[in-house]
């Protein structure tokens, strides 16, 4: 596995980083790994790559993934969507360069210290996914099958998974597996649907960025992008504005006093969802309230799995998040009211 300075010598050795400017000008290099070895490379003018590199081969095949699609993929000259330029792929090596987003900065730490996204940037995000979703399979691809739904290994992983997961994580699985209303829903969810339009297959607050001065998005990470099921990215979005408001929870005393406590974050919350829903046009194509609410609580499932892999113990947010999802699938008409804020819902 390269360590950020050989990636700098790669760099320089396939003709990317021009040596006198290395001289001229001081890089910036910083370690943002998550799924692949990820390396930021900045120049002081913002200008830059990230390279990124498996670590195994399923890993590998998600980043070929990547590369064929920002690179042949016309529906990303959209003047919507903004992604990263593709600008090389090494097989032998693994690793995947794009360049650098111009000055952004992730969802998630613009709005780290407010009770919810502001409608404003809702509407954005909403904007956005329905510029990716209007791009619809090419005949000879729309009865494809769509990937694996993910997180059904979690309901049955294989033994060499399972090796892996961390004891936060196994207390995990027994949960999931002890949950009847949870495997049901995965195993429902799983079920092929066919292609219905393309998505970014991984929608999360930490993948869409936010430039600083003009406040246009970018969606980053398209290692999972697909052609499938638009609520797998509506769900991405609205699962971790979930997750955003359960952050001002406390979790001392009874659970009817806590939601009490952040009634102020859960207003915000929902009023985030109905900026969001209306950008994105929810209602007039068609997308039902309860088919999504069930995409959203397993993308809260796979939250929780996430949180479990950096976590020593299965702590309360844990808890609260694995509550959460399974309250949604089973009282459908309640999950509903909690993102929508209507009580007719």
């Amino acid at each position: 596995m390269s360590a950020p300075k050989q990636v700098v010598d790669w760099l320089l050795e396939v003709g990317l980083i021009d040596p006198a400017r290395l001289l001229d000008e001081e890089l910036t290099l910083r370690d943002v790994s998550r799924r692949n070895r990820n390396t930021i490379v900045e120049w002081p003018d913002g200008s830059g790559y990230i390279v990124k590199q498996a670590r195994d081969s399923e890993r590998q095949a998600s980043l070929a993934n990547e590369w064929r699609l920002t690179e042949s993929a016309a529906l990303l000259t959209d003047r919507n969507l903004r992604a990263p330029h593709p600008v090389r792929y090494d097989d032998a090596t693994s690793r995947l360069v794009l360049e650098l987003a111009p000055r952004t900065r992730p969802l998630r730490s613009v709005v780290r210290a407010l009770p919810a996204v502001p409608a404003g940037l809702a509407r954005r995000v909403g904007r956005t996914l329905k510029a990716l979703h209007k791009h619809t399979p090419p005949p000879e691809r729309a009865s494809e099958k769509t990937p694996a739904f993910w997180v059904a290994r979690l309901v049955a992983p294989a033994l060499a998974d399972y090796a892996r997961f961390s004891g936060a994580t196994r207390v995990l699985v027994a949960a999931l597996q002890s949950s009847r209303t949870i495997r049901g829903a995965v195993e429902e969810l799983a079920a092929d649907e066919g292609a219905v339009c393309f998505v970014h297959g991984d929608i999360r607050w930490d993948n869409v960025l936010v430039e600083t001065e003009s406040g246009r998005l970018w969606l980053i990470d398209w290692e999972l992008a697909h052609w499938g099921n638009p609520l797998l990215d509506v769900g991405g979005f609205l699962a971790d504005c979930l997750w955003h408001w359960l952050t001002f929870v406390p979790t001392a005393g009874e659970m009817e006093a806590n939601v009490d406590a952040a009634a102020k974050p859960l207003r915000g919350m929902q009023s985030c969802f109905r900026a969001f829903w209306e950008a994105y046009g929810g209602a007039a194509r068609g997308v039902g309230l309860h088919r999504l609410t069930r995409f959203c609580a397993i993308k809260l499932v796979q939250a929780s799995f996430e949180r479990t892999q950096v976590a020593d113990q299965f702590d309360r947010r844990i808890v609260l998040l694995l509550q959460l999802a399974e309250n949604m699938l089973a009282k459908p008409e309640s999950a509903e009211r909690l993102l929508s804020g209507d009580r007719d819902a």
